[in-house]
């Protein structure tokens, strides 16, 4: 698809948080889901090859030109935040390895996979109808990458084909393993006075925090106004939960006149891009257990018992009560904890075993 011409930053604006799919409208018409054309995988290598064309790029505008030259907070909403910057500050390498070694869904900094941001609208007409878009393999191995400075390890990434400078030049972001890259960005440009204008929004608004203090700093408004935010953004355990996951879970879990959402515990059998699908759901006043066709409510104003099982190196749960039955499911020690912490504050009639 051709690029924008037209939009103002508003529509821009609306386009980018009116969309519930996680995908862009210019991707989803060429066949381009985010999550599945961004990744760059470990390929054997014989020898290094640098991407000289990255390293060589010009340096960043300072902080203090005015708000147009620079990374600015557009938005904040429940799709994440939104920036706007100049195309030309893509030329800086500082700018562009910005994005911390986190994993923008769970902040996870193990089993860390590199994606390039993508630019979809910039593709050209032949790209846009193409099945795949051809990703060139990094010129070292993923290992290696990581261990360096992000700075440093961008002179090894690839140069997106197919996109016009400078939105080829490499732009990574982090997922692990375990999470999918599906809607964790949007991106966009439009035209503007100055030259082009480009249009990000970070679904995680902890990763959006440390990417705006990494290219920015964080003496501004912006940086406040975003901090802000996340810590009262923190206080609602619901809102800090990814909202596909909240879409999930709210097909089988409402919570009820003055109750108190507080934790969501994942099932083991599920991965983690299945969040949301089945696991237990704690409030102050129940525990709700989906999976399958299996559902139960254990309610706090009944005696529980929650054991665990250790077998073959994996922790079982199970909570069972006399009115409510059996449930069992598959987690990990940090949800134990926490489901364990939860219970105990409540000091309800629940039983836990080890």
């Amino acid at each position: 698809m051709a690029p924008l011409h037209s939009s103002t930053d508003d529509e821009v604006m609306s386009w980018l948080s009116g969309s519930e799919s996680g995908t862009s409208p210019e991707a989803t018409q060429a066949g381009l889901p985010i999550a599945e054309k961004t990744g760059i995988f470990e390929p054997p290598v014989a020898s290094p090859r640098p991407v000289v064309a990255a390293a060589q790029s010009k340096p960043a505008d300072p902080p203090d030109h005015k708000p147009e030259d620079q990374l600015t907070l557009r938005t904040i909403d429940a799709m994440g935040a939104y920036f706007g910057f100049p195309a030309r500050m893509l030329n800086s390498p500082a700018f562009r390895a910005a994005f911390p070694r986190q994993c923008c869904q769970c902040l996870s900094e193990k089993e860390l996979k590199i994606h390039l941001v993508p630019w979809p609208n910039k593709l050209n007409e032949h790209t846009a109808r193409s099945e795949k878009v051809p990703v060139p393999p990094p010129s070292l191995p993923l290992k290696q990458l990581l261990a360096m400075e992000p700075l440093n390890a961008l002179a090894y990434l690839p140069m997106s084909e197919n996109l016009p400078h400078p939105f080829n030049l490499p732009f990574p972001y982090y997922v692990c393993a375990h999470c999918s890259p599906s809607g964790l960005l949007l991106t966009t440009t439009s035209p503007g006075e100055d030259g082009e204008r480009c249009w990000l929004s970070i679904f995680n608004l902890r990763i959006a925090l440390r990417f705006l203090a990494a290219a920015r700093g964080t003496d501004n408004d912006d940086y406040r106004k975003l901090a802000s935010y996340c810590e009262d953004h923190h206080k609602d355990p619901w809102q800090s939960l990814p909202l596909g996951m909240q879409n999930r879970l709210a097909k089988w879990f409402k919570l009820k006149p003055g109750e108190r959402f507080l934790d969501y515990l994942h099932d083991e059998d599920f991965s983690k891009m299945e969040g949301g699908l089945a696991g237990v759901v704690i409030t102050d006043q129940r525990i709700v257990f989906h999976k399958f066709q299996a559902h139960r409510e254990f309610t706090f104003d009944n005696e529980l018992q929650i054991r665990r099982t250790d077998e073959a190196g994996q922790l079982k749960v199970e909570i069972f009560s006399m009115l409510h039955g059996k449930a069992v499911f598959r987690t990990d020690e940090k949800a134990w904890a926490a489901l364990c912490a939860h219970v105990g504050a409540l000091n309800g009639n629940v039983t836990i075993s080890q």
